[in-house]
Order: structure tokens, then C-alpha cells, then sequence
């Protein structure tokens, strides 16, 4: 039986492998971007902690991005760590227990759809263990490894907080959903 401390050791073993994987960088074409790959690095991170949940059952390819929210909603498997919504006190306090649940070396996850971000696809991403970061919007907020416009594990590539230690706030314009796997 695994213990915690090799849960951690193997959801880390498994964010850095994935994180180092060249075909998960973004994809432009004439300085436009065409193609990002947050749903490929997600489930290569599942599938080193056990998950096999979120390919396809029919194709064993990786779900779309969309799919996977779906289907995390749904699942006895995944349970929701409710943050959207909450007032600030609260929020502080659920986005300090989705920290948690990572840093216990549970593969946890934020994302949202394509509709709740105004795009033609979703975007997902795995919360990392390590300590919060602050963010000009939501406060502290949980570290993760981002791959898709972006690929960052620690620091923003750009923007306002470009070089500086970062989480989801700059993974995600509104809010994410966030959900932990209870495994098998």
C-alpha cells in the first residue's frame, strides 16, 4: 500500500516528467498561436499517479479539455473542492484546502470549459504541491503547472507578474473549478 510521502514523491515525479515533454509546447504558426496541449499534460500526470480517468474510453486517447470537466463533474471518483463563489474569507480558506489536498500528494486539478472562459476549448491544469503565491486578484492562491498558451511550473512567462512566482491566477482569468482525485 502506498503511503502518503510516495504519493507526493510520485505526483512530483509525475508533474516534472510531463512538464519536460517538448511535444506539449505550444504550437504557432506565423506568430499566431494554433495549438496547446493542457489536456495531453494532464493526463500523462494522471496516468503516473494511477488515474486512467480521463482518456477515452473508447480511443484511450487523452479527452479534450471540455470532456474532462465534464466528466470530473460527474464522477464518484473526483471530488469538487468548491472555491467559485465563496466571499473572500471563505475563498482564502478553500483555496488553502486545494493547496492541501495537492501537498498531501493528491493529483488535484483546476479547469474550466471553453463556455466559462468565452473560448472554443477549455483549459485544465494540475495544482503542484509547494506553497501559495500571492495574487493581485484572489489573493493566495495554490501553485500549479501550467501547459497550454503558456507552459510555466513556477514563475509567469509573461505579463504583469512576468518572472515572478505565480499560481493559478495567471493560469486563469475567472475562477477555476478545482477538483482531487480519491483514487482507486
Amino acid at each position: 500500500m502506498a503511503t502518503p510521502a510516495n504519493n507526493l514523491i510520485q505526483l512530483i515525479d509525475s508533474i516534472c516528467v510531463a512538464f519536460d515533454n517538448s511535444a506539449y509546447y505550444p504550437e504557432f504558426e506565423n506568430g499566431v498561436l494554433v495549438s496547446t496541449f493542457c489536456n495531453f499534460f494532464v493526463c500523462e500526470v494522471a496516468k503516473g499517479v494511477g488515474c486512467e480517468d480521463l482518456f477515452d474510453p473508447i480511443t484511450q486517447k487523452p479527452m479534450m479539455a471540455d470532456d474532462m470537466v465534464k466528466f470530473v463533474s460527474g464522477s464518484d471518483h473526483w471530488q469538487e473542492l468548491r472555491v467559485m463563489g465563496l466571499p473572500p474569507d471563505a475563498m482564502f480558506i478553500a483555496l488553502k484546502s486545494v493547496q492541501s489536498w495537492a501537498n498531501q500528494g493528491y493529483l488535484t486539478i483546476a479547469c474550466l470549459t471553453g463556455a466559462m472562459l468565452g473560448s472554443a476549448h477549455g483549459h485544465i491544469n494540475v495544482i503542484r504541491p509547494g506553497i501559495m503565491k500571492e495574487s493581485g486578484k484572489w489573493g493566495s492562491v495554490p501553485v500549479c503547472a501550467n501547459v497550454g498558451k503558456e507552459n510555466f511550473i513556477g514563475r509567469a512567462k509573461s505579463g504583469p507578474m512576468k518572472d515572478q512566482p505565480c499560481g493559478i491566477n495567471e493560469a486563469f482569468v475567472p475562477m477555476p473549478r478545482f477538483f482531487s482525485w480519491k483514487g482507486n
